[in-house]
């Protein structure tokens, strides 16, 4: 059976089995800092050379806000800034001036005005109504009408607007205050939008969650799909914990005989290929690349359970041109099944394949 589950015991967990398979998976740490999370915080320093700003948002953490994601040039001490990417390493946070609160229907924008809708509404009687409905709220911020929207019922939505806008309001307002640094919003888990990419795979999804279960019960492509079972423990699921394993290993051996070692280091992490014990092929280059094309599958899984991020570069074995590219290409359709944000930025020279994982 493919099946979704959320556990909301303990560290919450949230991933998606598919044909056997491991697809999605993730924990949301209860003691980092969501994205979208709103906080007062205050200017440190301007950086010219990174053309940011360093900006404290903890005690113990500041961030780097780009000069372009600042409303003006001036460089006030407080301000009120919201995480767009959380630390990795030694790397700093980014964050943005230009805050926007989110809701399963309408996006609030309390610096620009007007109403604008997704361009995936294509039935214009809904746009219209939909445009209608919010415009005689008579915002006076600017509104994004997201897809969902097209599925709501209007009460739902004007609902939701009011609390949003109501939520900006009071957000804007503790920009004066004391102590700063100090968070103000604490962004949840958007635990639909993140399961139901893969929705017309799934017969169900299982959460011990009342709350999400209430949630997802609201959503067109989940509601029915979504069973409540209250002794699910992520941590008991067989079918799931043989999939995690390997994720604590350095050298993960596959069925084929090839095996991957991965080292996480402070800038990057990198990925060795070895043949090992395959012995596929006809000669030496068919064989590299039967390895490599073996391995590629389980590279993506890895970076899918342990949350790699940022600059990861993979030593495959040595192939010629032709081969690099029918690799490359396989990794990149084969990434879209995991629901990866990749960049790819391609084979160097010495054959090494660079990636950038966006977390």
């Amino acid at each position: 059976m493919n099946y979704g589950f959320i556990d909301i015991c303990d560290t919450p967990t949230l991933g998606v089995l598919i044909d056997g398979k491991l697809r999605h998976y993730k924990e949301y740490k209860t003691d980092e800092l969501p994205i979208g999370s709103i906080i007062r915080a205050r200017v440190v320093k301007k950086l010219p050379w990174l053309e940011c700003f360093e900006v404290q948002i903890s005690d113990e953490e500041t961030a780097l806000l780009p000069y372009k994601q600042k409303l003006d040039e001036t460089s006030s001490d407080q301000i009120l800034v919201q995480l767009v990417k959380p630390k990795l390493g030694k790397k700093n946070a980014r964050v943005t001036e230009k805050i926007k609160l989110k809701g399963k229907y309408i996006i609030v924008d309390p610096y620009t005005k007007g109403v604008n809708i997704s361009r995936k509404i294509e039935d214009e009687y809904k746009r219209e109504l939909l445009i209608s409905t919010v415009s005689d709220c008579n915002p006076e911020y600017g509104i994004i009408i997201r897809t969902d929207a097209e599925y709501a019922d209007i009460e739902s939505i004007k609902s939701e607007l009011r609390i949003l806008v109501m939520r900006t309001e009071m957000i804007l307002k503790e920009l004066n205050f004391l102590p700063t640094p100090k968070v103000i919003y604490w962004q949840k888990p958007d635990y639909a939008a993140e399961i139901k990419t893969f929705a017309n795979d799934l017969n169900q999804v299982i959460t011990n969650s009342t709350s999400v279960f209430e949630e997802l019960s609201k959503d067109h492509l989940l509601k029915d799909k979504i069973v409540i079972k209250r002794a699910y423990d992520v941590s008991e699921d067989r079918e799931v914990q043989f999939r995690l394993g390997n994720r604590v290993n350095r050298v993960i051996e596959l069925n084929s005989g090839a095996n991957i070692v991965i080292d996480e280091l402070e800038a990057l992490t990198v990925i060795d290929v070895n043949s090992s014990s395959f012995t596929y092929g006809s000669n030496k280059e068919e064989s590299a690349l039967k390895v490599n094309l073996a391995v590629i599958e389980e590279i993506l899984n890895q970076i899918m359970i342990r949350s790699l991020g940022g600059i990861i570069i993979i030593d495959f074995i040595r192939m010629n041109s032709g081969n690099s590219e029918i690799v490359k290409n396989i990794f990149i359709s084969t990434s879209k099944e995991y629901n990866l944000n990749i960049n790819y930025i391609g084979f160097t020279r010495s054959g090494l394949l660079e990636v950038v994982v966006n977390r």
